[in-house]
């Protein structure tokens, strides 16, 4: 998902480009990166998944917490020469949030926004990483793109803490709606869905895109009102909020890739 979303950062910022060899090392370092993670995130959570999912791979002993690291390591290395080869813009950008994944999963994950700050910077980057691939890093309608896919996530991000709040409290995570309380994180997140909407709509006031993102965006823009209304009004619905979301974030990234393609 991580490797696709940097070609949809092509796409926007440079539709030609999107065969082109840079394409395919986008590609590469998404996975890599993300895989590299992946990984790391286990790593860190062998102790907590022994009691919560013994079956998985660490857990259950099918892979040494060594060799997991060893294999981490080696996808962060893959990861690092794909963006190196593009360039050093793109390998200081996969540095940086390779060391991000690293301080999420070590301690920032615990720290409740902060966790929500990075995992939703990480959602949002990878478009921005590909058009720095195509010498498009400073295209304003990517850089919306990558807001209003940040503040999205964060809204659902924030959102997904309501239900956790058990598991949360067992763990010490100091998420939102553990130190706040569920119907502040339910107002917080639909602030955020709010937000998102509000900053796409600004490739329209400004002149940006053309008729193609305008009826794409409006009926995503819908959505994301009427699921802000939603948790807004009603907690005990993140659950689903937090499921319908989803769809609603790929509808918005089909819309901004429709509205890069035809400006």
């Amino acid at each position: 998902m991580v490797g696709l979303a940097t070609l949809v950062g092509i796409a926007v910022a440079s539709p030609r480009s999107i065969f082109g060899f840079e394409s395919a090392l986008c590609f590469l370092t998404g996975f890599f990166i993300s895989s590299y993670s992946m990984i790391l995130n286990d790593y860190y959570d062998l102790e907590s998944d022994m009691l919560s999912a013994p079956s998985r791979v660490l857990p259950s002993g099918r892979m040494s917490p060594r060799r997991a690291i060893h294999l981490s390591l080696l996808m962060l290395s893959l990861g690092l020469v794909s963006a190196g080869l593009l360039g050093l813009g793109n390998l200081l950008i996969a540095g940086i949030f390779s060391f991000l994944s690293w301080l999420y999963s070590h301690s920032a994950k615990k720290a409740g926004l902060l966790g929500n700050f990075i995992v939703s910077l990480s959602v949002a980057i990878p478009y921005v990483y590909g058009a720095v691939a195509v010498g498009r890093g400073m295209d304003e309608f990517v850089w919306l793109l990558s807001a209003t896919s940040f503040l999205a996530c964060l809204g659902r991000e924030v959102i997904k803490t309501i239900p956790d709040v058990k598991g949360d409290e067992v763990r010490g995570v100091r998420s939102v709606a553990r130190v706040h309380g569920p119907e502040f994180a339910a107002r917080l997140g639909a602030l955020f869905f709010a937000l998102a909407v509000a900053s796409s709509l600004l490739p329209v006031a400004l002149g940006l895109s053309g008729l193609a993102y305008t009826i794409s965006i409006l009926p995503v823009d819908a959505y994301f009102l009427y699921l802000s209304y939603r948790i807004a009004r009603n907690f005990e619905e993140a659950l689903e909020v937090k499921r319908l979301a989803l769809f609603g974030m790929l509808a918005g990234i089909f819309a901004f890739t429709l509205g890069g393609i035809f400006r």
